[in-house]
């Protein structure tokens, strides 16, 4: 699809004049950081080191039990990443915050609960 206006034809009718120019195309609404690695320890284990991204956690922890508990975002993440049904990590706190951070934006709210 072009880009067009709308013209005044010589029988007097009105039609898109193709001015051949592509429109811009809409950028995808991501929210930074989906990407963003997040290095864990399955059983606060040294020798058990693994990644997930941002949104698999986020996804992980909507879908579980502890999305709905009323307990501020910070504590019931908290408890679904060390919950043994769930991720059962540990994690460094800077990566924490960011995680945390980002399930705010990724929201759209500006509230921890």
């Amino acid at each position: 699809m072009t880009a067009g206006r709308w013209v005044k034809n010589t029988k007097g009718e009105y039609v898109v004049e193709d001015l051949g120019v592509k429109p811009k195309a809409k950028k995808p609404n991501i929210i930074l950081g989906a990407e963003t690695k997040m290095k864990l320890w399955r059983e606060n284990r040294l020798d058990q080191e693994w990644e997930s991204t941002f949104e698999e956690i986020y996804q992980g922890f909507k879908a579980s039990e502890w999305y709905d508990v009323t307990y501020p975002l910070e504590r019931k993440l908290a408890l679904y990443m060390t919950d043994s049904k769930y991720l059962n990590s540990t994690y460094e706190k800077a990566d924490f915050s960011k995680l945390v951070d980002y399930i705010i934006k990724r929201r759209g709210k500006n509230k921890r609960r």
